[in-house]
């Protein structure tokens, strides 16, 4: 599996599949099975995190023989992630504040911890806290804490505590450095987080499912993990204790963890097209891009081609005849990318027919050892037609010369 164009490694899952041939029937495939000692699989299962837009791309390993190449592969579109609407609950935080201002969101807003209880906003795509535990939460959604934890409310799913002493206060951990962290996380990915000092944490009570991002020396910095339909992001400290702010990782991490929030609450695939198939594209999709867009280009595995817009109407794309990733320039929303996959099982068999099409029933011999059928009829066309064909020709050529 490649993600555009790089391998990925899927290690701990379930990463390739392993099929028979489609005609064979149960008992065959029970006998194989038995033989070998090897099941059969015919689907396969793997976790993927992405933040971005991405072309994944599925290959056939085993091609040995194989006549059919257009159904060696296959690729998926995942559009970009959405714009979210951003709420950061906080009395005051200059860095999250900017933070979330510089960022390209649909909505960001910003209130104090008074007025969110007061007004328990529930459209929002992720909420962050700053140092604050709400006392209201939606049912469902993507939450991000600083400083915090989220409130220990009834019901299934893992809960991020804060270990107390036996006053009843939280433990903090003081003069924190950087053990460990996971750098094939996306949120985390190519980050440099040795240099990272955080002077007051809180010291986290991380349930067994819950995965641990960052790790400090005294214990778990960061934390993700799932509490029935919300997903929370727990970073257990503030960052005007920390030196994180003035660290290059900082605004790459918040942003990633936003994209990845926004990733895990609305993914989707673009649509896979048949081959020979003609997209139409909405005129409103075309004018996204500028009203006086006149022509554009579709670039895919049959070259490069500029094709022009009509004064009205949406646009037709021409047929996609070979399989493979097109794109269009300038990207056209919901049509930057799209794939061309052959997923017709009847088109991929290759194998000759043991009765007749059509569903008449009768059935195909082998006959190669037999003589056809000769046509002599052509043999009375040819020797009556070049006769008749000479002799016009004598007679045209006499008819000149007179």
């Amino acid at each position: 599996m490649k993600v555009d164009g790089e391998a990925v490694d899927v290690a701990g899952a379930q990463a390739s599949a392993f099929l028979l041939p489609d005609r064979w029937g149960k008992d065959e495939r029970d006998k194989w099975d038995a033989n070998n000692g090897r099941r059969q699989s015919d689907t396969v299962t793997f976790n993927l995190d992405i933040t971005t837009a991405a072309t994944i791309r599925i290959e056939q390993l085993h091609r040995e023989n194989d006549v059919l190449a257009a159904d060696d592969s296959a690729e998926v579109i995942v559009p970009p992630p959405k714009q979210l609407d951003v709420l950061l609950v906080t009395d005051n935080n200059y860095f999250l504040e900017r933070a979330i201002q510089n960022m390209r969101l649909k909505a960001p807003d910003i209130i104090q911890t008074s007025t969110y209880e007061e007004k328990k906003p529930q459209k929002y795509d992720v909420v962050i806290f700053d140092r604050y535990t709400p006392q209201f939460l939606p049912d469902a959604g993507n939450f991000i804490y600083f400083g915090a934890v989220p409130p220990t409310t009834p019901g299934p799913g893992q809960k991020i505590t804060a270990a107390v002493d036996a006053s009843g206060m939280p433990v903090e951990l003081t003069d924190e450095e950087i053990l460990d962290w996971q750098r094939d996380n996306p949120m985390l990915k190519d980050l440099a987080l040795n240099r990272l000092y955080v002077a007051e944490a809180l010291k986290l009570n991380v349930p067994p499912d819950a995965q641990t991002l960052i790790d400090g020396l005294k214990g778990p910095l960061v934390v993700l993990a799932h509490d029935g339909k919300r997903t929370n992001l727990v970073v257990g400290f503030d960052v005007l204790q920390s030196n994180w702010p003035f660290e290059v990782s900082f605004p790459i991490f918040f942003h990633r963890a936003l994209q990845y929030m926004a990733v895990g609450s609305d993914m989707d695939v673009r649509q896979s097209y048949e081959p020979g198939v003609s997209p139409i594209i909405p005129r409103a999709n075309l004018q996204r891009v500028g009203a006086d867009l006149k022509t554009f280009k579709l670039t895919g595995p049959m070259g490069t081609q500029t094709l022009k817009i009509p004064e009205t109407g949406d646009v037709a794309l021409p047929p996609l005849d070979r399989v493979g990733v097109y794109a269009t320039e300038p990207p056209i929303p919901q049509f930057e990318k799209l794939a061309v996959n052959l997923l017709d099982a009847n088109e991929s068999n290759t194998l000759p027919l043991a009765t007749a099409p059509g569903g008449s029933g009768a059935q195909i011999e082998d006959i190669k050892d037999q003589k056809a059928r000769r046509e002599w009829w052509w043999y009375l066309v040819a020797f009556v037609g070049l006769p008749l064909l000479f002799v016009e020709w004598w007679v045209y050529t006499r008819r000149v010369h007179l």
